[in-house]
């Protein structure tokens, strides 16, 4: 994936987290791969300012503009094709149309082409209830059951022309496990709560990793690698539980860049909380506070590369996401739907995340972020399965 793009993608990652953070110190998950995908889609179909706006909070560049989609086009195959070992990555995008609308078959050929998307026609008119029905099912067979209810009940109606949505599954095996029988009960400190701390399972395991201490951020990073080596998760561990808010205001994508560049493969002792969380989020006021509004204005929308229609905007765009992460791995999911209307040294270091972190899960040969979260609280000893999954994902582990 060419860097420019990469480090668009993954700068709006960094400024989603950002701007999620303000409004709450609750967990955080998503997937920015998800979220650009569907803006690349509605992007294809955008002209004039609405293209503009979506262009500018990635930094691509106008005149680059069938190039930025044969980017996304070469990305997708590279994932795809990853080696991930005994783990699993999965990336679809599909768009369904309203049966009596008309598409301009130049939009179709571009998402067959660059985003190797599917188009479904159903009656948004005299059957909503089933098109609602029949998406949601979709995005629950493409994320192998952990999304559940993408779109809810009121989004389509009579009025809704045309719904794209992108669906991604990730499966990551740990390349060196954590034994079970070393996970252990353990406090984790969490910091402006009514609770001062909870109990939680730490999983915990010595082995030689990719490591960085950042003295001027005071942070520890620790790269956890998935069997394939082409994926990881990377971990931030602010000195301080309180550091946890400095840390996701002064992050960067040169910030993390560095710490790419400069980790050290050396002995660490690694010990984190198993933690599984699920996010919904209506993607409307945080695009606007980035600068995307046309597209939601039926005013100003200009969708002209989608369809001649005149008055075609985005009314509703919504993102789920849901991560499981236990002694195997890490089983994680998102979909996004937008509707239209290094050296070794043997140092022995300690990571003991005891108190809230950040973390992503990366792809390696491009360095793009798949995934990003927050955990400002992990799963608690003997708390039940999120209701957002059918089942336990440590089954799929």
């Amino acid at each position: 994936m060419a860097s420019a793009v990469v480090h668009g993608s993954n700068d709006f990652a960094l400024r989603i987290l950002q701007s999620l953070s303000k409004s709450s110190a609750s967990n955080v998950f998503f997937s920015p791969l998800s979220m650009s995908m569907a803006l690349g889609l509605v992007y294809l179909g955008s002209r004039g300012t609405t293209a503009i706006q979506i262009a500018n909070i990635f930094g691509w560049k106008e005149s680059e503009f069938e190039e930025t989609h044969r980017t996304f086009k070469q990305f997708h195959e590279a994932l795809l094709t990853s080696d991930l070992g005994y783990g699993e990555i999965q990336l679809v995008n599909k768009i369904w149309g309203h049966d009596e609308f008309e598409i301009l078959e130049e939009f179709l050929h571009g998402t067959r082409e660059f985003y190797h998307s599917e188009m479904a026609q159903v009656d948004f008119v005299n059957k909503a209830f089933d098109a609602r029905k029949e998406v949601n099912a979709w995005v629950h067979q493409q994320t192998k059951g952990n999304i559940k209810e993408l779109i809810p009940h009121g989004v389509i109606n009579s009025l809704t022309r045309l719904i794209i949505v992108n669906a991604v599954y990730f499966k990551g095996v740990w390349k060196k496990e954590f034994g079970e029988e070393n996970t252990f009960h353990a406090a984790f400190f969490v910091p402006e709560s009514h609770e001062s701390k909870i109990e939680v399972e730490m999983m915990t395991r010595k082995m030689k990793v990719n490591f960085y201490y950042d003295a001027d951020i005071k942070c520890r990073v620790v790269e956890l690698p998935y069997s394939g080596d082409d994926t990881a998760m990377v971990i931030i561990l602010p000195e301080e539980p309180s550091g946890i808010f400095s840390l996701e205001k002064s992050i960067d994508v040169e910030i993390m860049e560095k710490w790419r560049r400069l980790m050290i493969n050396t002995t660490v002792e690694v010990s984190i909380p198993k933690f599984r969380l699920s996010q919904k989020l209506e993607l409307r006021s945080l695009l606007q506070d980035l600068g995307v509004s046309d597209i939601f204005d039926s005013r100003k929308a200009d969708l002209s590369g989608i369809s001649a229609a005149k008055g075609l905007y985005v009314s509703s765009a919504i993102h789920k996401a849901h991560i499981e992460v236990n002694e195997r791995g890490t089983v994680a999911a998102a979909t996004t739907g937008v509707v239209m209307a290094k050296r070794s040294l043997d140092m022995n270091e300690v990571f003991y995340a005891d108190h809230p972190f950040l973390f992503s899960i990366h792809h390696k040969p491009s360095s793009a972020i798949l995934f990003l979260g927050k955990v400002m609280q992990p799963t608690r000893v003997g708390e039940k399965v999120s209701p957002h999954s059918d089942k336990p994902l440590s089954d799929e582990l």
